[in-house]
C-alpha cells in the first residue's frame, strides 16, 4: 500500500505540476555538483565542496550507472523511502514489540513531507535511510550475545552514522 501511494504521488507530482523539473536553491547546487563529478571525476574537480559531498556522489552514481535525468533518481529515492518504511517497522518491533510495528511503519509511510521530499533533488530521503540503518545496527548490537558480532554491528552502525553526517 505504501509503495502504491508513493508511486502515485510521484507520478502525479511529476506529470501534473508545472514546476516539477525546476531546480532551485539547494537542488540546483546538488545538481551542479553531481554534474561536475560526472565531468571531472568523482572528486568534482579542483573546487572545494560547499555542501556535504555524499548526496551529490549518490546522484552522480545514479546518473552514471542507472540513467541520466531526474526520473531515475526519483525512482532510487522511492526505493530508499520504501526501505526506510520497512526499517521503521523493524525498529518499532525491536524496541516496542509486534503491536507497534505496523502503526509506526504506517505513520512513517503516510508522512506527507517525506513523500514530497522524495520527488525533489534533496538529500533527506538518503539521510533518513542512513540514520535508520545506524539505529537498527545499534539495536542489533545491543541484542547480540557474542562480543564479536556486537562489535561488528557497532562498527557498521558507526559507518552509517558517518554516512549520515556526510549527507547532512
Amino acid at each position: 500500500l505504501a509503495f502504491a501511494v508513493r508511486v502515485i504521488h510521484a507520478w502525479l507530482t511529476l506529470s501534473t505540476h508545472s514546476l516539477a523539473d525546476l531546480l532551485i536553491l539547494d537542488s540546483r547546487v546538488y545538481d551542479e555538483t553531481a554534474n561536475a563529478m560526472l565531468q571531472n571525476g568523482f572528486m568534482g574537480g579542483d573546487e572545494v565542496f560547499s555542501t556535504a559531498p555524499l548526496y551529490p556522489w549518490v546522484v552522480s552514481c545514479v546518473r552514471a550507472f542507472v540513467a541520466p535525468g531526474q526520473g531515475s533518481l526519483i525512482v532510487v529515492q522511492q526505493a530508499m523511502a520504501l526501505a526506510s518504511i520497512v526499517l521503521v517497522g523493524v525498529i518499532a518491533r525491536m524496541t516496542f514489540g509486534v503491536r507497534a510495528a505496523t502503526p509506526a511503519a504506517a505513520l512513517f509511510a503516510f508522512y506527507g513531507a517525506g513523500a514530497m521530499l522524495e520527488t525533489k533533488l534533496m538529500p533527506s530521503t538518503f539521510g533518513v535511510l542512513c540514520a535508520l540503518l545506524s539505529l537498527i545496527g545499534l539495536l542489533g548490537a545491543a541484542r547480540r550475545r557474542t562480543s564479536a558480532s556486537a562489535l561488528w554491528l557497532s562498527f557498521l552502525s558507526g559507518l552509517a552514522v558517518g554516512a549520515t553526517c556526510l549527507v547532512r
